[in-house]
């Protein structure tokens, strides 16, 4: 099997991993809270069990920074996959406890574990395509967000379909079976294919052949004696060497984390994430306020907001890496957010003209203003931090990947409790809306500074 076709296998397997990914964020929407409900579980109690995952993809890219390591990519995605697939399964079965107490405890760690799952999958896999496709990152962001957004676009039908064929456990059953069976497809695809870009694969051709050159040459020669002094140099040596070695991963993340224009970029996209968390908790409740559309038919309307993620994402890969990320990642808050969420909330358009094409014109925008920032991050960490540290770029990669997965985990909880839980539950959806279209205001201006000022904007 040659490299071209290593690559396609690779991507094909990990990208329907991804769709089930997607499927796992959503299945559950339209049968889980009523059946938490049934046991007399609270709306806040509900609350915590779903934000748990999102507070999981947070925890669990930290940690990878932490850590920095690049060469257990292929084995931890695997085992990110299994995790969530094992945890899918346990969560679907947790109704048989009859203390609401343990049921709830239970239902918090298994929901966790779900979102290390999901998070660890993400850090991972996004490394291992940008290996692949060293030149193409925008397109490797652009594939991942388009397989996990045709997961949730999936996931609701799929849930209320299997829910109504065999009840609760159903479909967490064949979601936690389905990704067991790719999981393992996937490592056994990962494990004998290979895991680099075509051109590095006759380099590498080459280095072995000198190696065995090398190591033929030496065999031939006399080795000579090692004294005993020599060998306790050689030891301090080695030593020094694995102290220097942690030493400079402390210092990468560190250097990573504190280079402005890491902030600055990570500030825009974690307020930009906030944005699908709001609108996640808030939509619901806004159409049925606004629209008397209630829970078992609000769940179509929130699809033109999914559909435009999927269906936009291939052609903004392409456009970043044409060279225009920094202009997408710029522009795309002030053009499409700002505007959206002023028409959604705080002008009042909505309810005096009634319009519910309207409403999901605005949303599909909101959709893709996210998804611009989304697929140019790390394309523009890769200029901003490569071309200043001289680090290698498979750490960058790693680095990169794992803080967009962070900076999405925060924006999303941020989004879901302090603007979609205190400012709307205090405040109300307009001011709630106005509040979010400042903070973008903020942010995008923050951001778009730096790029301007980096020579990055149209790069």
């Amino acid at each position: 099997m040659n490299c071209l076709q290593d690559r396609k296998f690779i991507l094909f397997s990990c990208l329907s991993l991804y769709v089930v990914s997607g499927l796992a964020d959503n299945f559950w929407s339209p049968f889980l809270p009523t059946e938490f409900s049934k046991r007399g579980i609270s709306d806040t109690t509900i609350g915590v069990v779903i934000a748990v995952f999102d507070v999981a993809c947070f925890v669990t890219p930290c940690l990878i920074l932490a850590m920095d390591n690049v060469t257990l990519n292929r084995h931890s995605f695997c085992l990110s996959t299994l995790t969530l697939a094992i945890s899918c399964i346990a969560f679907g079965q947790l109704l048989w406890i009859q203390s609401n107490i343990a049921f709830i405890t239970a239902s918090i760690f298994f929901r966790s574990l779900m979102g290390f799952g999901n998070a660890l999958a993400w850090c991972s896999g996004a490394t291992i395509f940008l290996s692949l496709y060293p030149d193409d990152a925008g397109k490797v962001f652009s594939w991942i967000s388009a397989a996990q957004s045709t997961g949730m676009v999936l996931g609701t039908p799929f849930g209320s379909y299997l829910y109504g064929l065999g009840g609760y456990h159903l479909p967490f059953s064949i979601l936690g079976l389905s990704e067991i069976v790719l999981s393992g497809i996937t490592y056994i695809i990962l494990s004998k294919g290979e895991t680099r870009a075509p051109d590095s694969c006759l380099e590498n051709e080459k280095t072995m052949l000198q190696q065995h050159d090398l190591s033929a040459q030496m065999s031939t020669t006399i080795t000579p004696k090692i004294t005993e002094e020599e060998l306790a140099c050689a030891k301090m040596t080695e030593e020094e060497l694995a102290a220097s070695g942690e030493s400079s991963k402390i210092s990468s993340v560190t250097q990573f984390l504190t280079n402005p224009g890491v902030l600055c970029l990570s500030l825009q996209l974690i307020i930009s994430a906030s944005t699908l968390g709001f609108f996640f908790v808030s939509f619901g409740p806004y159409l049925l306020s606004t629209f008397q559309i209630g829970s078992q038919d609000a769940g179509s309307y929130f699809l033109p907001f999914t559909v435009v993620r999927a269906t936009s994402a291939p052609f903004l890969g392409y456009i970043t890496d044409k060279g225009y990320a920094g202009v997408m990642f710029a522009v795309s808050s002030a053009i499409l957010a700002v505007p959206s969420f002023f028409i959604l909330g705080v002008s009042g358009v909505i309810e005096f003209l009634n319009n519910l094409y309207l409403v999901e014109t605005v949303i599909a925008l909101i959709g893709i203003s996210s998804m611009c920032c989304f697929v140019s991050f790390v394309p523009l960490l890769r200029k901003i931090y490569g071309k200043r540290e001289g680090i290698r770029m498979e750490v960058i990669d790693s680095q990169a990947s794992a803080l967009s997965c962070a900076c999405y985990g925060t924006g999303m909880v941020f989004g879901q409790s302090a603007i979609g839980g205190l400012a709307l539950q205090y405040l109300g959806f307009n001011n709630s809306c106005f509040l979010e279209t400042v903070l973008l205001v903020l942010s995008d201006m923050i951001g778009l500074l730096y790029l301007i000022r980096s020579r990055l904007i149209f790069e």
